[in-house]
């Protein structure tokens, strides 16, 4: 199977130097050719659990991709998705099927502008990954990943790849109700990535500033509301409950959200918190925490050099 993994930041990373250390055929590709250079010299540096990895790729910017991918593992920002996909058309042809384990709503009907229903396969994933440096990255714990088909039903290649996602460490299984999986990872990025952007704070404030746990659990509220009018089902209560326990474990962690405010970059916001407001509009449901939570990052986003700090 030839996989191409599309965005070689930490996730596209982690993802494309298990499969090759576990002998997957991987090619990374990304928009900057330092990066392809950097990655076609020196493979992929995972540091691990169990000690430091180094899997060798082969990388290229999309244009230059010399065959057809058998699947394309969509890892950039939600934001880049359209333009990574229609550099993607000269390497996907009618068989070829399309992953997305991006964070965030409407990945799916992003990705149904470029290829069917039917090549495509949803999914999350919750391993760590943190960036070092081009090509490099560190992953200390451990995670699980859940797919399925967009159209609901198991089929030899999702099996398959699955078996191979599983071999390669990434914990994967096949998830029939997908959309409350990507619904409930949504409510963690929806409270923990927000609130953490907007405080600049670690993931810890979740449990010990009461006033961030009840603005939590009003984002929660509100995403439940509308994943239910949408036809998932949710248990807000268990949501709550599994998110402050993540956050007492990631106590130190900075969020992605976060780390790219710090960075002044731009953050996937519009695909999470936004991403629940769209829905929301279209359904009629008022969401104000989300809305706000949405806003404000954007507000930061837009303001990155009149910030003041200190």
């Amino acid at each position: 199977m030839k996989i191409v993994v599309i965005g070689a930041g930490a996730m596209g990373t982690l993802f494309g130097g298990k499969l090759a250390l576990a002998g997957a055929e991987v090619t990374m590709v990304d928009v900057v050719p330092e990066a392809v250079e950097s990655m076609r010299r020196d493979g992929l540096v995972l540091e691990l659990q169990d000690g430091v990895h180094r899997a060798p790729v082969e990388a290229y910017l999309a244009q230059d991709v010399p065959f057809i991918a058998d699947l394309v593992i969509l890892f950039t920002k939600s934001l880049y998705s359209r333009a990574a996909l229609e550099s993607a058309r000269r390497f996907m042809d009618s068989r070829t099927v399309v992953m997305s384990l991006q964070n965030g709503l409407g990945n799916l009907e992003r990705v149904s502008e470029f290829v069917p229903r039917k090549r495509i396969i949803l999914g999350t994933t919750d391993f760590p990954s943190d960036l070092i440096s081009i090509g490099h990255i560190r992953s200390l714990g451990d995670g699980h990943t859940s797919i399925m088909t967009a159209e609901g039903g198991e089929t030899p290649f999702l099996q398959q790849v699955c078996s191979l996602f599983d071999g390669a460490g990434l914990g994967c299984t096949i998830t029939p109700d997908i959309m409350k999986t990507i619904w409930s990872k949504v409510a963690v990025n929806a409270t923990a990535n927000s609130i953490t952007a907007v405080c600049r704070l670690r993931c810890g404030v979740l449990v010990d500033t009461p006033e961030a746990g009840e603005l939590a659990c009003h984002i929660v509220d509100e995403i439940v509301a509308v994943a239910g009018a949408e036809g998932t089902a949710l248990d807000g209560e268990q949501l709550k409950s599994g998110i402050f326990s993540l956050m007492a474990e990631m106590r130190t962690h900075l969020t992605s959200t976060e780390q790219d405010v710090l960075a002044k970059r731009p953050t996937e916001i519009g695909s999470i918190n936004g991403g629940v407001v769209q829905k929301a509009r279209a359904l009629g449901i008022p969401v104000p925490y989300n809305e706000t939570m949405y806003l404000l990052i954007r507000t930061i986003e837009q303001n990155y050099d009149g910030q003041v700090l200190s």
